[in-house]
């Protein structure tokens, strides 16, 4: 019985991955032509932790592609700079495409996430973000 108990503690322990404890979305959209267009995400973390974020945009399409995205907790008055694709610090292009990735540590409670285009050319980008649910 011991050992039975064992096994299916050890099946559930490789099974469950820490990723379950993970929420994230996939996103695709275009930002219109304009400066200052933006789209804002609302997200829940249920425990502390930290928000990941990836985006994608096309280098060919928006060469000259400048974006910013920020994190704002509902309580905060200002937000935060979360990654501006200008210095490109925190980017690596590939066949076209521009990744960036950044983080940030957060504690419980509803954020904001706005991905704001500072450039005038519309831009087709990718969203991809992560945090603790």
């Amino acid at each position: 019985m011991r050992r039975l108990i064992m096994l299916a503690v050890a099946t559930a322990a490789l099974v469950l991955p820490a990723a379950a404890f993970a929420a994230h979305t996939d996103t695709s959209f275009t930002l219109p032509g304009g400066a200052g267009t933006s789209r804002a995400f609302r997200i829940h973390v249920a425990r502390a932790g930290r928000v990941q974020v990836t985006f994608r945009f096309s280098d060919v399409v928006n060469p000259n592609g400048h974006f910013r995205i920020t994190i704002r907790k509902l309580s905060w008055t200002t937000p935060v700079l979360l990654l501006d694709t200008n210095n490109r610090t925190n980017c690596q292009g590939a066949a076209g495409s521009i990744y960036c990735t950044a983080s940030r540590a957060v504690n419980r409670g509803t954020y904001v996430i706005r991905v704001t285009k500072l450039s005038v050319k519309a831009a087709p980008v990718e969203l991809r973000m992560s945090w603790p649910s």
